[in-house]
């Protein structure tokens, strides 16, 4: 019998925040366990066998309406287990508690609510008041604000990825692992939950909390001594925001680890400095948000103000320190119009980016560019936020039944590759749509292959595992 089991669809990614939660946990004395869906014959059994005291679920929103389906299953079969869902989604769409058959609902640090549970749990205590927790009781709900957030997050213990490893050789064996040093993000981009975030939560969850340099050597150096890894990936927001920071962690690291890394960085954080010091340490790409090509779309529309000039001139001295840069896109944002659609691709083009990705806005409830995308007509008829939130829509706007925009969306890194005179670009998009442009987007694999430094047999057998054997999972879960 474990204390909390938790479940998750498909081994696509291991969950950085349930790794901490069980090493949290654990740590306490409580014992855990981890089942991925897509690798579990009988899911239902599994539990019968194992009894867990609790069922939790990590929740992206995206991927929720799943999880609220699997949730209604194990409600049905083991109604006196309590059913427990964390994450993003539901931090964000608390209020969904009241029509989901799911008893609690953690919101932002789950760490020390999880705790305060399990104890009065041991203790035959009442629950209903803890902080940070959503809990639904006789046909009422408590809702409690998230005020028992960690302070310092390097008083916890080093993520337990044993959950994951031992029991998914595919995912321990994977070369290159994740890592980051901080949690939160503290610039408002339009199109991400942070301003959201910062709004519901900001007075009981800080808008960053920075790791010492020496708590993510311990984390990178255990995981080094126990496991396969070549690489090293940190998915922080935004890597880089304390200078401080960044030249004790690239000096002991380069000692201690000297293993090629990468990160996530803004354009308007990159300097000289900086970039030398990264790359003396063993940094080999960075990730950045260049979003749009157009001033005015990521100044007025994305609040994210960088020149032109000023992202021309940081992709001027990654190139000169070597270091690869891999940019994410976003098209069909409300009030772009066609010219400065293609100005992204011209501004990819010009900074001579070496991977890339191109994404359609998706309009969430609560995020400020859905409400400008509802002010300017950008929406399509039938968005029904209350759908969106339960899974029982996708949220989408206009540009999604666009013939131009789908086309460029799939064709995006490979005019970006190849340079496609623009006359010709705007020729080819204009064409119906068709599988080879899907079978050109899905050429983009290639490039997580290559910017992560993921070993070739490594690889094979993660995508094997993940892409190509979800058994239904990703495209409906089948009860039993």
């Amino acid at each position: 019998m474990s204390d909390i089991l938790f479940i998750q669809e498909n081994g696509l990614a291991e969950f950085l925040g349930i790794e901490a939660l069980a090493a949290f946990v654990k740590e306490k004395g409580y014992s855990t366990d981890l089942i991925l869906l897509s690798h579990t014959k009988d899911y239902i059994e599994y539990i019968r066998k194992s009894n867990p005291r609790i069922i939790a679920f990590s929740v992206l929103t995206g991927n929720h309406a799943n999880y609220y389906r699997i949730s209604s299953i194990l409600k049905s079969e083991f109604p006196d287990k309590i059913i427990l869902m964390g994450g993003p989604h539901v931090t964000y769409y608390p209020e969904s508690l009241e029509v989901t058959d799911v008893d609690i609902y953690c919101l932002g640090d789950g760490e020390y609510p999880l705790l305060e549970l399990l104890q009065r749990l041991d203790e035959g205590r009442e629950y209903y008041d803890i902080p940070g927790m959503w809990v639904k009781k006789n046909g009422r709900i408590f809702r409690n604000n998230p005020t028992m957030t960690v302070k310092d997050i390097n008083e916890l213990p080093v993520p337990d990825r044993s959950i994951y490893y031992d029991k998914y050789p595919f995912m321990r064996d994977l070369s290159t692992k994740r890592f980051v040093a901080s949690r939160g993000c503290p610039f408002p981009c339009t199109y991400c939950f942070n301003h959201v975030r910062l709004d519901m939560y900001g007075k009981h969850i800080p808008a960053t909390r920075m790791k010492s340099a020496d708590s993510v050597l311990e984390e990178i150096l255990e995981v080094k001594e126990k496991y396969p890894m070549k690489g090293v990936h940190f998915s922080d927001e935004s890597f880089g925001l304390d200078y401080g920071f960044l030249k004790e962690f690239c000096k002991k690291y380069k000692q201690k680890v000297n293993i090629p890394f990468s990160f996530l960085m803004r354009f308007d954080l990159i300097n000289k400095e900086k970039i030398e010091l990264l790359k003396s340490a063993g940094c080999t790409g960075i990730e950045i948000g260049l979003e749009s090509g157009c001033e005015r779309i990521r100044k007025d529309i994305l609040r994210k103000p960088v020149s032109n000039e000023k992202i021309k001139e940081s992709a001027r001295i990654l190139k000169k320190n070597k270091i690869k840069i891999y940019t994410s896109n976003i098209i069909g944002i409300p009030t772009e119009s066609f010219d400065e659609m293609l100005e992204t691709l011209t501004l990819n083009r010009e900074i001579g980016v070496d991977y890339t990705d191109c994404n359609i806005f998706v309009p969430f409830p609560k995020l400020w560019l859905t409400s400008k995308s509802e002010e300017v007509g950008h929406l399509t008829d039938d968005y029904d936020e209350k759908k969106i939130i339960l899974g029982e829509a996708l949220p989408k706007t206009k540009s999604y039944s666009d013939n131009v925009i789908l086309n460029f969306k799939h064709l995006f890194f490979f005019f970006v590759k190849i340079p496609v005179p623009m006359s010709m670009v705007k020729k080819l998009i204009r064409l119906p749509h068709n599988k080879l442009y899907k079978l050109l987007e899905s050429l983009e694999m290639y490039k997580s292959i290559r910017f992560f430094r993921i070993k070739f047999l490594s690889g094979v057998k993660f995508f094997k595992n993940t892409y190509f054997s979800a058994k239904g999972v990703i495209f409906g879960l089948k009860e039993g």
